[in-house]
């Protein structure tokens, strides 16, 4: 059997492409590549430094640290933790080096004074005040990186929750709309519920027939949020405890108590009548 070129390359290029899927879907992602390299490159110096005399003998505490964060990286199954904890242990690993060169050219300053050799004392003073700003850098970085991966924690830590209160939510509207077509003809209810996740989310409690009134406590939130997260559910009613009273203290005189409370009861009031 014979084949024309252009039946043999359409052929070829049939038989390639499961082999070009195959490996593309074996190939690590983006965010386990940039966390393995930066796992490497936290390795790399915590070692330079665990294994330098002066920082094991000047600077242990931060190099311990940067053993606890990187053991945790090397421990987790998280990218996006892994490459926290992996930079956080490569800047302190930096940090116990900078401690370590500071404390060194300390012990070279007073060396030089015993020499009472004024000249190379002013340079070596200089340079120590050059890796003291270097130390500080460091350090700085190292509370940042510290701060930020606090705040990626509470983000991930606060979607979490929003996500398990929608599907609690998802629950409670099945149960409330269950009870409300077993009432009895001419019984009706108000409910009282949170703010919801879900703008409109209890649009059918508002409109059923046996629904008098729907209101919605603050649920911990402040007053700007639970203002916003009313005005996204048309049709339900403020019953704000916790967020009215936001502002007030026992410090205040009264015209300052009486202003700031109705300041706050108008912004409540505009969110009911959306």
């Amino acid at each position: 059997m014979s084949f024309t070129t252009s039946e043999l390359k359409r052929k070829r290029l049939y038989l390639a492409i499961p082999l070009l899927l195959l490996l593309a879907g074996c190939g690590p992602s983006t965010d386990e590549t940039v966390a393995k390299d930066r796992l490497e490159q936290a390795r790399a110096v915590y070692n330079q430094a665990n294994t330098n005399p002066e920082v094991t003998g000047t600077a242990q505490l931060p190099l311990m640290d940067a053993g606890k964060d990187l053991r945790a990286a090397e421990n987790s199954s998280d990218y996006t933790e892994m490459e926290h904890r992996a930079y956080l242990a490569q800047k302190k690993s930096q940090t116990a080096l900078a401690l370590a060169e500071g404390k060194a050219a300390d012990r070279e300053v007073e060396h030089l004074k015993k020499e009472s050799n004024d000249t190379v004392l002013k340079a070596k003073e200089q340079e120590m005040a050059a890796r003291g700003r270097e130390l500080q850098t460091a350090q700085s970085e190292a509370e940042r990186a510290k701060s930020e991966a606090e705040s990626s924690r509470t983000a991930s830590e606060r979607a979490r929750i929003e996500a398990e209160k929608a599907k609690a939510e998802a629950l409670l509207k099945a149960a409330i709309l269950e009870k409300l077509s077993g009432l009895a003809t001419g019984q009706e209810v108000m409910l009282k519920i949170t703010l919801p996740e879900q703008a409109d989310f209890y649009a059918d409690c508002v409109s059923h027939p046996k629904v008098v009134r729907v209101v919605a406590l603050s649920g911990g939130y402040t007053l700007e949020e639970a203002d916003e997260r009313l005005r996204k559910n048309h049709g339900v009613v403020a019953s704000f405890s916790r967020a009215l009273l936001a502002g007030l203290t026992v410090q205040q005189s009264d015209a300052e108590f009486n202003a700031t409370l109705e300041v706050s009861i108008e912004s409540i009031y505009e969110a009911s009548i959306t």
